[in-house]
């Protein structure tokens, strides 16, 4: 837009609605919020902006699969506070990830990680195979190919909240679920456990 129409405060807002998980989904009331063009070519085209300034011009087409559209830099995403060290040794328990992002973006997050070195291809999971928080049909079905119970459910927003109130309302529950919300941008009263941070909770498993 030329010009800072959205703030960091108004994203953190957006997020407390578990509707708000999916990037495009964000993305756009986020354009309608700020009085800009929002239907959906302008969705698709501010997203991909966005991930170009983020990514930057060395890894966007490596996450992506296409080349930047212009010149963005270094990328923003070199500025990010890491929420767990990157030396984290892997778990001794089976694993999954289940997150609303696209299968590069969440590739490019669990290869810096040596917590994610046990991770198998078969437990990944993004919106390119079904992750659609908060509705929890792919949740259950990652469940069941984890293959084990109790599971502990790292989620840091309402959508993952969500997703686990729905679970849990679910005729056919393949395992039961410990939700432990992390940090202080979800409802902590969805949680059954709340830690300020992840690290020493995944070290203790």
């Amino acid at each position: 837009a030329g010009r800072n129409a959205v703030r960091v405060e108004d994203v953190h807002r957006l997020k407390q609605d578990p509707a708000y998980n999916a990037p495009l989904d964000c993305i756009r009331e986020l354009l309608r919020r700020s009085g800009l063009p929002n239907d959906d070519a302008a969705a698709a085209q501010a997203l991909v902006e966005a991930r170009e300034h983020y990514a930057g011009d060395a890894d966007f087409e490596r996450v992506y699969g296409r080349p930047v559209s212009a010149p963005r830099g270094p990328g923003l995403a070199q500025n990010d506070r890491l929420l767990i060290p990157r030396d984290l040794p892997p778990l001794s328990v089976p694993i999954a990830v289940f997150t609303g992002r696209d299968e590069g973006e969440a590739r490019w997050v669990v290869e810096r990680f040596r917590l994610f070195d046990s991770l198998e291809e078969r437990h990944l999971w993004h919106n390119g195979n079904g992750v659609d928080k908060p509705h929890p049909e792919a949740f259950a079905r990652c469940l069941a190919n984890l293959g084990v119970g109790p599971v502990l459910y790292l989620g840091d927003l309402a959508a993952d909240a969500e997703m686990v109130v729905r679970y849990r309302a679910l005729p056919i529950q393949p395992a039961p679920v410990i939700f432990a919300l992390v940090g202080e941008e979800g409802p902590v009263e969805l949680a059954d456990v709340h830690v300020a941070n992840a690290t020493e909770l995944l070290r203790r498993l």
